[in-house]
């Protein structure tokens, strides 16, 4: 769902809108599926050996848990909060 959010799909079919012949329109699909999935292969990839690095520490592993555990709750907090005040504010 992110990915549809961010615009990507919209572009893709723009694109291959403008394309002359359904061969060269699939060709385009297939060409920006492999190079987008391998584009977040390496990322994550490139991400994982960071966080591989920082976990040989305990007190480094302990600051990330910590870290991405807040991060995760103000998210939650900040999105969920104005939904439930939606529902039990007056009427």
């Amino acid at each position: 769902m992110l990915h549809g959010l961010a615009g990507s799909g919209a572009l893709t079919a723009l694109a291959m809108s403008s394309l002359p012949s359904p061969s060269m329109r699939i060709a385009y699909a297939l060409l920006f599926g492999i190079a987008s999935s391998v584009g977040m292969a390496l990322v994550s990839g490139l991400a994982g050996l960071s966080i591989a690095r920082l976990s040989r520490s305990d007190r480094s592993v302990r600051t990330i848990s910590l870290a991405t555990g807040l991060l995760s709750m103000s998210v939650s907090g900040l999105w969920g909060l104005p939904i439930l005040i939606g529902w039990l504010g007056p009427r």
